[in-house]
């Protein structure tokens, strides 16, 4: 569930990946507002490497990989806002 903090929306987020740099993701996916007509989209968090990442790959690989993902993801989180054009708070 999303909640407000300060004036921005804050949405938890967990993920649990069989394949891939890391077993399980939990991090906050953070909306804020900025001058109009912009806002700033952000996620911090944390991930456990998973054991197919650990036996493969050096430390710096797995990070690239991780930050790969998340980047796409936070992208498609922007795409679908700005294609909704929805205002929050309403």
């Amino acid at each position: 569930e999303a909640r407000l903090i300060d004036r921005g929306v804050v949405v938890d987020l967990r993920c649990v990946a069989t394949t891939g740099p890391f077993a399980t993701l939990d991090a906050d996916v953070r909306l804020e507002p900025m001058p109009p007509p912009r806002s700033h989209l952000s996620l911090s968090g944390s991930y456990e490497p998973s054991l197919s990442a650990a036996d493969g790959g050096d430390a710096v690989t797995q990070q690239h990989s991780t930050e790969s993902r998340v980047r796409r993801f936070l992208v498609g989180v922007a795409v679908t806002l700005e294609s909704g054009r929805a205002e929050f708070p309403p």
